[in-house]
């Protein structure tokens, strides 16, 4: 958000150049991931986020953590990458990435919220949307925090098809499938 409100600055005409625009960042409906009100990427500059989605892009999808957070690995997923023979390069890094909040942490589960943002750039099919104005709290100890009021220009992903864009990251990595997920 930063960088991209910064070109904003720079490049005032930014918007007509873009055709599309994807935002991993919000909470729109379930709670912050930093506070109880704010998600990370949002949280971390507020003022570039609101500068973003006030911005006259042409189409801008915001994948929040409404979403993202249906978007998960599975531990199972995990397991068989570091099973991986070493020339698979993708399934270690992913075994390599995750072994922390697998085995330190202990989680079940991982949620691939940037990965998400990234299929839907790709395919933007993968979510639901709900065209609508965001409005970013900048004070009062909410910072961060993002409301959706009334019919806007941001896009607004609001279901997404979890199984499909788990095939997709998947296959992408080329991933060990366990017995389970086959």
């Amino acid at each position: 958000m930063t960088n991209l409100a910064i070109a904003l600055n720079v490049e005032p005409d930014l918007p007509a150049m873009l055709r599309r625009v994807i935002v991993m960042g919000g909470a729109f409906t379930v709670p912050g991931n930093v506070t109880p009100a704010a998600e990370f990427n949002v949280f971390a500059d507020p003022e570039a986020a609101s500068q973003v989605f006030a911005a006259p892009f042409p189409h801008v999808i915001a994948v929040g953590l409404d979403v993202t957070q249906r978007t998960t690995l599975p531990r199972s997923i995990w397991e068989a990458a570091e099973r991986t023979p070493p020339d698979d390069p993708a399934a270690r890094l992913v075994g390599r990435i995750c072994r922390r909040a697998f085995l330190d942490r202990g989680l079940e589960r991982v949620y691939l919220h940037d990965p998400l943002a990234v299929a839907v750039a790709l395919d933007p099919t993968l979510v639901t949307t709900e065209a609508v104005r965001v409005d970013v709290q900048l004070h009062n100890g909410q910072e961060g925090r993002t409301r959706t009021g009334g019919a806007g220009p941001v896009r607004v992903a609001r279901e997404v098809d979890a199984g499909r864009f788990l095939d997709r990251f998947v296959d992408a990595l080329s991933l060990p499938r366990p017995e389970e997920l086959r």
